[in-house]
């Protein structure tokens, strides 16, 4: 191994520590305890995918959660990496939140608009309830370690030239992505 490759794989695994010790966690009990995470249906996937988007929509620059599968990738993640019982509070968080839309709306999540979506989201925001909190937190991380995150919401250089540690960001620039977080 020559020196760049051992600069870059250090550099890896001290981005990969930072990024969400909580994902790392779950999949190192999960390793422990051979427990494994809930399945879930197509129907919660979809869920999932219409929460992700109401989280991170389309933009002029770059297509939104859904487009980059995240509910299929958050499913894998909850099945593989998370404790059943983990996953069963995220089944009753997605529930919960069905069952404000209809109170609220008198239809399902997935058939609201995107602004009635975030009045029922709105309440979950404000109170920062930890099962909530631990969504989001997926929600960004599974979208910011897509095709689509990576590529098109952040500038990514596979093999980036020289390192510039003072390198002048303009406005309106993108923020930089590592390679090492795709799946």
């Amino acid at each position: 191994m020559n020196r760049r490759q051992a600069t870059g794989n250090m550099a890896a695994l001290l981005g990969a520590m930072l990024i969400s010790p909580a994902i790392f966690e779950a999949c190192r009990s999960a390793e422990e305890n051979p427990l494994r995470g809930i399945t879930l249906t197509d129907d919660q996937i979809a869920f999932l995918d219409e929460l992700s988007d109401t989280m991170i929509p389309d933009t002029p620059d770059s297509p939104g959660a859904k487009a980059a599968g995240n509910g299929k990738e958050m499913a894998a993640i909850l099945q593989n990496c998370y404790k059943a019982e983990d996953g069963k509070a995220f089944i009753a968080l997605l529930k919960e939140i069905n069952e404000l839309s209809r109170k609220q709306f008198g239809k399902d999540f997935k058939n609201l608009s995107y602004d009635q979506r975030i009045k029922v989201l709105s309440p979950k925001d404000i109170a920062k309830e930890e099962v909530y909190v631990k969504l989001k937190e997926l929600v960004v991380f599974v979208y910011f370690t897509s095709e689509i995150g990576m590529n098109q919401a952040l500038r990514y250089m596979e093999v980036p030239a020289t390192y510039d540690g003072c390198m002048d960001l303009k406005e309106g620039d993108k923020a930089w992505a590592w390679s090492f977080f795709t799946y």
